[in-house]
């Protein structure tokens, strides 16, 4: 019924995160003491700096294999990264001040690295070598998973500063009834519903209605199954949701299964679960994203989950700026 995601384990002898380490000395800046430039860029967005002879075939397709697949659980194709991909000696100080960039280029050795803030503020910067374009592209897929988590990591922190500047001071009682303590949530979501272990909050943007979601239940052993965390939101849905038309309501859409994964938010262990709802008796319908979060402190297992409604929008980065708000709960 559902796809799960492994989890990549980063071996440290090979990926490295020192960040007085040059990517390349024909790209690295002249002086480290130079005053870094803000960096640019959406977020989702990669630069690639790849020669055209190394690109063009596996290299290239490897690339596009792992960063610029489509993002689970979206209802048009959206890619994970929009990937701009330039020679390194057409990149000017412009382009080089991308937020997120890639080096990928032959070496004399095979070797994997990660340092921060090289030409610009903040800034990620990944590296990627090897003797051959078999083993270049071997890497790139070994190695891609963990880089894509890294660089997904660079953007939510800078999509944190981005929220706080129009965030809530002070979170909502409701918020705090459950046992939260910290989050980011933008000033423009208002609560719909407040029930003792379930409130509703929405917020009507300029083009799409984002939900948030938050309710609690016992603290079981065991991971919840996937069908356990459907079930729970269907049934939310169902008495809680109701769409434009008499008797409608929210329900999972089945027919593309939900994709799941171990994540952290936080310090606490949690199931991530990305898919669509659709409205019964209705066309409305749309991306989630969920949390079940095991609250220790609390006792208590809560979700958080958000849900997009914009039939003429793309929906990737405002899901991603949802995302951003819920992985920033502290519960103490």
């Amino acid at each position: 019924m559902f796809k799960y995601l492994s989890l990549f384990v980063l071996f440290f002898g090979l990926i490295s995160c020192d960040e007085g380490q040059e990517p390349s000395k024909e790209n690295a800046p002249k002086s480290k003491s130079e005053v870094l430039p803000k960096s640019n860029g959406s977020h989702a967005e990669m630069l690639a700096l790849v020669k055209d002879k190394t690109f063009y075939g596996p290299v290239g397709e490897a690339v596009v294999e792992v960063f610029a697949r489509d993002q689970d659980g979206l209802p048009q194709p959206e890619s994970l990264f929009k990937v701009v991909r330039v020679e390194p000696a057409a990149a000017n100080r412009l382009l080089k001040r991308n937020k997120t960039v890639l080096i990928i280029e032959l070496g004399d050795s095979s070797e994997v690295s990660v340092v921060k803030d090289v030409w610009a503020r903040p800034q990620i910067v990944a590296t990627i070598t090897a003797p051959t374009v078999e083993e270049l592209s071997q890497l790139v897929k070994e190695y891609g998973g963990e880089l894509v988590k890294r660089f997904q990591e660079h953007d939510r922190m800078i999509m944190r500063g981005v929220i706080k500047r129009t965030s809530m001071r002070k979170l909502p009682d409701a918020i705090e009834q459950l046992g939260i303590k910290e989050m980011l949530i933008s000033g423009g979501f208002k609560q719909t519903l407040d029930r003792e272990n379930l409130k509703i909050f929405k917020n009507k943007a300029l083009r799409t209605d984002q939900y948030l979601i938050f309710y609690t239940e016992p603290m079981r052993e065991g991971v919840v199954s996937g069908e356990e965390i459907i079930a729970s939101r269907d049934s939310i849905g169902k008495n809680f949701m109701e769409g434009e038309r008499d008797s409608s309501y929210m329900t999972t859409e089945m027919l593309i299964p939900p994709v799941q994964q171990i994540v952290d938010v936080g310090d606490l262990f949690a199931v991530e679960t990305r898919g669509l709802w659709k409205t019964v008796g209705d066309f409305m319908g749309g991306p989630f994203l969920s949390y079940t979060i095991y609250d220790e402190v609390n006792d208590q297992i809560l979700v958080v989950e958000a849900m997009v409604y914009g039939p003429d929008s793309k929906k990737r980065n405002v899901l991603f700026e949802l995302e951003t708000m819920m992985r920033s709960i502290r519960m103490d």
